[in-house]
């Protein structure tokens, strides 16, 4: 079975890209084409910078501990008068019941959210129009991604997808990860849900994010080291 490389733009879709925090990544060669009023990341409790949140420009990072913080968001996102990127790292807290009504709305009133999940075990509160996967090199995450995959069930007049076997599934994850290739299911301007390839290096995080936070960690511990050392 021959691939096809993921040509359409995911803007205002719901997006999982199945990564571990230490390989996590955004896939802006899709997210890309807007000018995103606000990009707001959402976070779990921890000590030090996420990849996703050092490698990639943002609003505001989040890390919601109470209904307040959840109410500052929906302010935030609902004040931004223009397209919104939410992002949910891994280990981020469940978004709320209210929060996903408030999200709803905003979709209902025809802005453009862009909303993506990022992690291994998310359950997120929407069936995705697109998930992304890294190269499968590893059997067991290969066929974690095939059982998810054989879960999503059908919509908008379309079945579940049924393309291949255990087996052809097989052959295509060895091919695709030969070549550094990720592997994409959508059914975005599609009939059905339907296999692509995609290429982790074409999704260039924003460098100004990058040199940003290098810069303020730089910051910090030089600040750390003239505090230990005024105090030797």
């Amino acid at each position: 079975m021959e691939l096809e490389g993921f040509g359409a733009s995911l803007v205002g879709r719901v997006v999982y890209v199945v990564a571990d925090s230490e390989h996590a990544w955004l896939p802006w060669e899709f997210l890309s084409g807007t000018q995103y009023a606000v990009r707001i990341l959402i976070a779990g409790e921890g000590h030090g910078l996420r990849l996703l949140e050092a490698e990639n420009t943002w609003n505001a990072v989040f890390r919601p501990s109470g209904s307040r913080d959840w109410s500052v968001i929906a302010t935030m996102m609902k004040s931004a008068g223009g397209p919104v990127l939410l992002t949910v790292d891994a280990g981020a807290p469940a978004l709320p019941a209210s929060f996903i009504g408030f999200m709803d709305g905003l979709l209902a009133e025809g802005r453009v959210l862009t909303r993506v999940w990022v992690g291994t075990h998310h359950e997120i509160p929407a069936v995705p129009d697109a998930i992304l996967y890294p190269p499968l090199r590893d059997p067991f995450r290969a066929g974690a991604a095939y059982d998810m995959i054989r879960r999503l069930p059908g919509r908008d007049g379309h079945g579940a997808w049924s393309a291949m076997g255990a087996q052809e599934w097989g052959t295509l994850v060895d091919a695709t990860s030969k070549s550094d290739l990720g592997i994409l299911i959508s059914d975005v301007g599609e009939r059905a849900w339907c296999l692509f390839w995609h290429k982790i290096a074409d999704s260039v995080a924003d460098s100004r994010g990058v040199l940003v936070k290098r810069g303020l960690t730089w910051l910090r511990t030089g600040a750390t080291v003239l505090e230990k050392n005024s105090n030797t």
